[in-house]
Formats: structure tokens, C-alpha cells, sequence
């Protein structure tokens, strides 16, 4: 029986979360149900290819955005514009309150919680704004009895202990047509680091340029690329500011890399981790909970201390001269990365909605 089943969310960007959700509708819309993806007035619309069966339905006005009082405002027209559903994911803490209230009058609506971050944790040391708030709050959203759907076991773990009932786990995707270790034109010439920088301090960005002084007195050459979608301002005279239109582009570069480096300090799970497995090229990750869920040391991962420059730079140095456990983590990555794919996913959720 087809369903109709709404994705309402805050924004519609090119983050690792929200290709989970669009990956989701797309697959959705393909197989007859009527998908609604709400997103707000007058923000771009993401990268990712979109299923043209999904009803893409802005909301709201269109208004400057204020820290907090934009979210709130949205919040407000998000509830309002919520459709008749038989299926709502919550998506994100904020998203939960507008799906809470839509649940009051419409008692029979399956509300699921997809879950791909442990947002207390964030609020802990990333936000500058009314941070305590801002944990009780997500904390409290694992109270309202939605279905949780967790992207790993760390947060299941966490989720289980404030709700009334345990979450359903499941194991994302990347786009295996893209990213895999079919090496062209030769396209690793050089020694290179590969790494995306983030304006959150949490993204360990600034761990990697304190380590970046260290590497360069064993590799005075070797070439840096910093990755990102969005314009990031990078100063430093080694590193090279480069932005991918595409998973293809992407992968070209994680293919161009001698390493990986993903110095985060907490991941929900990391699929950029995973990407660069499925490319062949060893990573270097400091050991937050999420990317625990699959890594091992020295076997297909590197792991090193968060939060520790001195270690990350010692790991990555370790890693560039050690040509066999280059192999070895490639090797070993490559079997790992076969295990995430979008059709998996699908499958399990399609399980926990019982479609």
C-alpha cells in the first residue's frame, strides 16, 4: 500500500545528513509512494541529485538570517505546513517539535526520528548560543515516543536511556558509481594529504594546522588539498583550496591522495571515512565514537587521539612512510566501504516503517 510520507526539514544542503535523507526520499518516490520535502523560503537548494517524483515544497517567508530567531520563526511555519502524512521523519532536534505537535491532532501519523547525530553532545562544546538550553531541549525530543532510527549504535546506546522504547539501527550509503578505486590517467603522481577543512571547532580543522609544521619537517613537499562545497577561507601557504562540483570530482581527489585525514572529534558516523575507502586510499581518523563503529587500527584506519595535534601529526608521518601498511589499510578499507550502500539502507528502514 503506497503511502504518503513527508521529510520536514530546516534546510536542504550538501552535508553528509542530507544526502541521507534525500537518498531516502528519492528511493520513496521511486517505488509509488508520494514523498512531500519540506524546506524553507529562499535557501539553496542542495547539490545532490533529487528524484523528480519528490515534491520539493518551500514554506514560510523568506527572512534574514538571525542566530535562533530565524529557527524559531521557521519552526512556526514548518508546523503549519506540515500535509496530511501516514509517515513524518523528524530529522533534526528542531524539526522534532513541529512533528510533536503535528502527532496531537493527528494521532494515527507514524512519527519517526531519524537520528544520524547525538545533538546533546554537540551542543556541548559547539554552539556559542544557549548551549544548556539547547541540550535539554534534544534531549527532550527522545522523549516524545517517535520511532527513533539511529545511524549507528554509539547513538542508540545514548537514545535508549531517555526513551520509552529502543531505537531501530541502520547503516547508510555512499555512491559506489563514483566512489571506488578504479584509478585513471594516472592520478596518484605525487605525495598528498587530502582533508576537508570545517568552520566548526569540532571538525578538527585546527588540530590539522597545528600538526601541519610538524609534517612538513618530514615531508617538505608534499602537497595539501583542503576540499569543501562552500567557499572556506584558507590561509596557509602550503595548502591548496580546492571545491568539487560533484561525487565524481570528489572522488577524483580522494583517488589523487595518498592519504585521508578526518581529524573530527565526534561523527555520527563519517561517511566521508568511507568514501575514501572505497577509493582505495588509506585514512588517518581521530577515534570518535562513530567512526569506532567500523575502524580498527592499523588494520583499515589509522586511529589517533582527539584533540591531539601532536598525535595526528605523528600518525600521519607514521602512514606516509610506511608503504606496506598503506596496502594494508587500502586493502582492508575497500572491504569495509562494500558494506555501506544506499540499497541496504532501504531496505532495513523499509523494514522499521513496514512498507
Amino acid at each position: 500500500m503506497k503511502k504518503i510520507i513527508t521529510f520536514p526539514t530546516i534546510g536542504i544542503g550538501n552535508r553528509g545528513g542530507d544526502r541521507v535523507l534525500i537518498e531516502l526520499a528519492n528511493r520513496l518516490a521511486e517505488d509509488g509512494h508520494l514523498v512531500n520535502y519540506l524546506y524553507p523560503k529562499g535557501m539553496n537548494i542542495t547539490d545532490f541529485p533529487i528524484c523528480p517524483k519528490v515534491n520539493l515544497l518551500e514554506y514560510g517567508l523568506q527572512i534574514k538570517q538571525i542566530e535562533d530567531f530565524s529557527s524559531i520563526l521557521r519552526l512556526f511555519f514548518l508546523f503549519f505546513s506540515i500535509p496530511k502524512s501516514d509517515i513524518i521523519f523528524a530529522n533534526y532536534y528542531l524539526t522534532s517539535f513541529p512533528v510533536a505537535f503535528f502527532k496531537i491532532f493527528h494521532p494515527k501519523t507514524m512519527c519517526c526520528y531519524l537520528i544520524q547525530h547525538y545533538e546533546p553532545l554537540a551542543f556541548g562544546f559547539a554552539e556559542k548560543t544557549f548551549p544548556k538550553l539547547k541540550q535539554w531541549l534534544a534531549e527532550k525530543t527522545y522523549t516524545f515516543g517517535f520511532t527513533h532510527i539511529c545511524v549507528a549504535n554509539w547513538i542508540k546506546a545514548r537514545v535508549d536511556k531517555l526513551s520509552k522504547k529502543p531505537a531501530h539501527v541502520f547503516s547508510p550509503g555512499i555512491n559506489h558509481k563514483s566512489f571506488n578505486n578504479i584509478i585513471v590517467d594516472n592520478q596518484k603522481n605525487k605525495e598528498c594529504i587530502l582533508i576537508f577543512p570545517g568552520k566548526d571547532e569540532w571538525k578538527g580543522w585546527d588540530d590539522f594546522l597545528k600538526a601541519i609544521p610538524i609534517i612538513l619537517g618530514e615531508f617538505p613537499n608534499i602537497q595539501i588539498i583542503a576540499s569543501s562545497k562552500e567557499v572556506y577561507p584558507i590561509n596557509h601557504p602550503n595548502i591548496i583550496s580546492v571545491h568539487p562540483a560533484n561525487d565524481d570530482e570528489l572522488a577524483i581527489l580522494y583517488r589523487s591522495a595518498t592519504i585521508y585525514v578526518h581529524p573530527a572529534w565526534w561523527e555520527g558516523l563519517g561517511l566521508a571515512i568511507i568514501e575514501a575507502m572505497a577509493c582505495g586510499t588509506p585514512v588517518v581518523a581521530a577515534r570518535s565514537e562513530g567512526v569506532m563503529e567500523y575502524a580498527n587500527h592499523f588494520e583499515n584506519c589509522y586511529l589517533v587521539n582527539v584533540k591531539d595535534p601532536l598525535d595526528l601529526s605523528k600518525g600521519i608521518i607514521h602512514l606516509l612512510k610506511d608503504k606496506e601498511l598503506q596496502k594494508k589499510i587500502s586493502n582492508n578499507g575497500l572491504a569495509t566501504a562494500r558494506n555501506y550502500t544506499w540499497d541496504r539502507m532501504y531496505e532495513t528502514i523499509k523494514e522499521v516503517l513496514f512498507l
